[in-house]
């Protein structure tokens, strides 16, 4: 256990199934959301209920949980906002109040929650010896100790979760403990996206639109952790997205399509290879995404790029069609990806380039085997909303579409423990519980391997080996098939 008393605060901490945190993830900010918003009716009991969090969790997943505590000190309070946790307190600023970081444990020691505890210090009654002393769990203690007490929630929402791929994807509550008429401790609690789902009745399952390029449902949103993530791995990519452009010769003052480029796609790499005289445009039916592409572009002073907020058909085409129309993981996420081909093709002029890059999840494996990762995996595959193999059907997607002379090549990656994508499966099976519950699924039986798959992903000897990531081009025939 690690304890903190002197005021001194490390950079992070680190907790098994947990990428290195800050201690900002105790305070993120919260997106309000609704108790009755929540779809699942564990998550609506977790938020509203007036009992201990450890006992209902424990009553939810099966298991003891163990408290421990990261850091805790006695600190001087300040009054910032009118929700400032002293001020709740009904304390004056500059009243010591004790302040205590730590996390609910489930018996592999991966965390369940992520706590802030803001209280009056009175180690000589029985709520201040229960806040002071790191020993105990706070909801557990007052129920054993059979401490009179009332909770008063005062909201409830979204938050990031430390290390999680999507931003605002855990469910967070705070809420006042009151003993009489007098309010003494103030409580903040994170759940794990991967424990307790944070799928709300403002994201519903896809729906198809009329529109052959807009995605529906991405889940990843476009908050700034997302701009950072798709950055990111526009770097992972730049490799395999050079060497793809090498094979599509384009001519002087050549025009060129991205669709869904995202905060930047391959944008500086079709802006070199359309050249100072050719032009390139970017197009996203997310109007921040472009937002962020503008920010990239200028950044990097891409004079011959354009951008475009929305998808295909666009007025941007000309008549006589784009020398190159691209996408990167746009179709693993559209219902349509037959029309979306089609559509690529139909705003190439003939003779030009249509080529896609995608993911098959066929090859995404762990070594040593694990039957946790073989059972997750499908049973995600069979409620993600798009087509997991859609990288091996990209020749046959060109084809129809009336491409000829189509031409695939592959690119793999491997993971370790400690990288970004080691953990990808686990996450996923969070972020997708509600709809396999839905779909079959036992919940007990999700949380039972997710935990098992996330302690063999954290082996030092285990490998994760990506989805393959496929490419596909072609040049588009004298007629395109409607």
């Amino acid at each position: 256990m690690v304890l903190d008393v002197t005021g001194h605060e490390p950079d992070s901490f680190t907790l098994p199934g947990l990428a290195a945190g800050s201690w900002r993830a105790f305070e993120a900010p919260v997106r309000p959301v609704d108790v009755a918003s929540f779809r699942s009716g564990v998550t609506r009991l977790l938020v509203a209920s007036d009992g201990s969090t450890t006992q209902l969790l424990e009553a939810s997943f099966t298991g003891p949980l163990s408290i421990k505590v990261l850091r805790q000190t006695v600190t001087p309070s300040v009054h910032s906002t009118l929700k400032d946790p002293a001020q709740l307190l009904g304390l004056p600023a500059g009243a010591p109040v004790v302040s205590r970081y730590s996390a609910l444990l489930d018996s592999r020691g991966t965390p369940v929650t992520l706590n802030h505890v803001v209280a009056v210090p009175d180690p000589d009654s029985p709520m201040g010896r229960i806040v002071t002393d790191p020993s105990y769990g706070i909801g557990t203690a007052l129920a054993s100790q059979r401490i009179e007490h009332r909770r008063q929630l005062i909201s409830c929402g979204l938050a990031d979760w430390p290390g999680a791929l999507d931003p605002a994807s855990a469910v967070v509550k705070t809420y006042l403990i009151w003993r009489g008429e007098r309010p003494l401790m103030y409580i903040r609690e994170l759940f794990n996206p991967d424990h307790v789902s944070a799928w709300t009745y403002e994201q519903p399952p896809p729906v198809a639109t009329p529109d052959a390029t807009r995605v529906h449902d991405y889940r990843l949103g476009s908050s700034d952790d997302e701009k950072q993530r798709l950055l990111a791995q526009t770097d992972l990519l730049r490799p395999a997205a050079a060497a793809l452009f090498e094979r599509l010769p384009l001519p002087e003052g050549a025009r060129a399509l991205d669709v869904g480029c995202g905060p930047l796609g391959v944008l500086d790499l079709m802006s070199e290879a359309v050249g100072p005289d050719g032009w390139a445009t970017g197009l996203d039916t997310d109007e921040r995404m472009i937002g962020w592409a503008r920010e990239s572009v200028a950044g990097l002073g891409l004079a011959n790029v354009g951008l475009v907020h929305g998808g295909l058909p666009s007025p941007q085409v000309p008549d006589e069609g784009v020398d190159l129309t691209h996408c990167r993981l746009l179709l693993i996420n559209n219902l349509r990806p037959e029309e979306l081909v089609r559509a690529m093709a139909a705003a190439t002029r003939p003779g030009g380039w249509v080529a896609a890059q995608e993911f098959d999840w066929a090859s995404w494996q762990c070594d040593p085997p694990h039957p946790a990762w073989d059972r997750l995996k499908a049973l995600i595959a069979e409620v993600f909303g798009g087509d997991v193999h859609v990288g091996a059907r990209l020749p046959t997607l060109l084809r129809q579409a009336g491409v000829t002379q189509v031409r695939v090549a592959a690119h793999a990656y491997y993971w370790r423990p400690g990288d970004r994508y080691q953990t990808l499966l686990p996450h996923f099976a969070g972020l997708f519980h509600d709809r396999m519950v839905a779909n079959g699924a036992c919940p007990d039986t999700l949380h039972a391997l997710t935990g098992a798959l996330r302690e063999h992903l954290a082996h030092e000897d285990t490998v994760v080996r990506e989805a393959l990531f496929v490419q596909a081009w072609g040049r588009k025939g004298a007629t395109t098939r409607p």
